[in-house]
């Protein structure tokens, strides 16, 4: 084993160099991102919080905000992006809450907010206006992508690859989607007994799966496809009391979502549905809304040091 060695790659024979690389690629491989953090929104005591994975070490970040909804994260530069509704702007700071600058005032009340980091853009709604909107990850260049059709944006999710955004709409009880510039608008679920005001939204690409929350029907957790066939029922009635804001850790097969009218701020279960856990609470209705994940990645076990040369 390579424990603690200082390796010269100049003295080592092509063959063995060659091994040497093979190994910690298909190491490297073998290790995936895990949550490290989960932060969440509050818009009763109009806040931001976080805490560890399991729900322990609960900080408040930033006090102060008038309804806040959304949040991102941008682990690029260590930042995070939340809507504060009633303020009418999309603000950031740095991930421990210090720093913080507005970079967007909006007409109508952001809410839902989605980074494109490949892009460096940012994709927000605005309830009242009944927009959805996009701009550069500062805040320069906004641009309305979709202004029918719409009415309470909660959720927002992007399909890179295939240039897709899509969007729940919690007043229209639909789910929809687009290209990123907001042309070819396609309704893929608009039935009241199938999406009963939906809210947070999370894509699998890996499997080409959506996954959603419905604050209706006893707050329900959902998937389908892409295209809104195949519809799995993973949490019916048992998500807790108006679920909010959804987010997918998809290499540890877990799915967070927040509880707007209950005692429990977030929860976590298996993607399928099973092993449901309670991960923080309060004393009091939490209001918790949005959520984001903050992932860590070690690409080499901590037990080999690798010194070049």
């Amino acid at each position: 084993m390579l424990r603690n060695t200082k390796i010269n790659f100049f003295l080592l024979p092509v063959y063995t160099l060659a091994c040497l690389c093979t190994f910690l690629i298909l190491s490297a491989s073998n290790l995936s991102a895990q949550v490290r953090m989960i932060y969440w929104t509050n818009d009763i005591s109009n806040d931001i919080k976080n805490a560890e994975r399991d729900g322990t070490g609960k900080n408040t970040l930033i006090t102060g905000l008038d309804f806040p909804s959304g949040i991102a994260l941008n682990q690029n530069t260590g930042k995070m992006y939340w809507a504060d509704s009633n303020n009418k702007c999309i603000q950031k700071s740095n991930l421990n809450g210090t720093g913080i600058e507005t970079i967007i005032t909006t007409a109508g009340k952001p809410w839902a907010i989605h980074l494109d980091l490949k892009s460096n853009k940012i994709y927000w709604s605005e309830t009242e206006s009944s927009v959805i909107k996009r701009a550069n990850i500062d805040g320069t260049g906004d641009e309305i992508l979709v202004s029918t059709g719409v009415d309470f944006v909660g959720g927002i999710a992007i399909d890179l690859s295939n240039g897709k955004m899509y969007w729940t709409d919690w007043e229209l009880e639909t789910i929809k989607r687009a290209d990123l510039n907001g042309l070819n608008i396609e309704t893929l679920l608009e039935d009241p007994d199938i999406v009963a005001r939906p809210w947070g939204l999370a894509l699998d690409l890996r499997t080409s799966v959506m996954y959603w929350v419905e604050a209706g029907s006893g707050s329900s957790i959902k998937r389908a496809n892409l295209d809104g066939s195949n519809i799995v029922i993973l949490l019916d009635g048992t998500a807790g009391a108006w679920t909010n804001g959804f987010a997918l850790d998809i290499a540890a097969g877990k799915m967070y979502w927040t509880n707007n009218n209950d005692t429990a701020a977030v929860r976590q279960a298996n993607m399928d549905g099973t092993n449901i856990k309670t991960l923080v609470t309060e004393s009091e209705f939490t209001g918790a809304d949005g959520i984001a994940l903050e992932f860590v990645r070690t690409l080499i076990p901590s037990n080999y040091l690798l010194l070049f040369p």
